[in-house]
């Protein structure tokens, strides 16, 4: 498994790098983005469209790892809770396998 996911992130390497390199015209050319709506009027400084692309994934794996941590948080917490319930019933039923040995050899006299 390892080894396939190794083998997808580099194919998605090496697809992004000849991306850029086939691109390097439109990318490199500075794009302002503007805002308009409601009145509300707003524009950036002329920035080199790789920049937004970098900022556009940076806050992808950003956002996606913050959703990860979170949910590997709430897993952790649920597999901690579910090792106490099964520590419980083991106990439990230590308890109660003394009782079923007493009535087994109580049966057989």
């Amino acid at each position: 498994m390892k080894f396939i996911k190794l083998l997808f992130f580099l194919i998605v390497f090496v697809c992004g790098i000849v991306f850029f390199i086939q691109n390097s015209v439109f990318i490199t050319e500075k794009v302002a983005l503007n805002f308009d709506i409601f009145g509300i009027k707003w524009a950036t400084n002329p920035i080199p469209l790789y920049v937004y692309l970098l900022t556009g994934f940076a806050l992808g794996a950003i956002v996606s790892f913050f959703y990860l941590l979170g949910e590997k948080l709430r897993l952790s917490a649920e597999v901690k809770s579910l090792k106490s319930r099964v520590r419980e019933l083991e106990e439990e039923l230590a308890q109660l396998a003394p009782e079923e040995e007493e009535e087994d050899e109580n049966q057989e006299e």
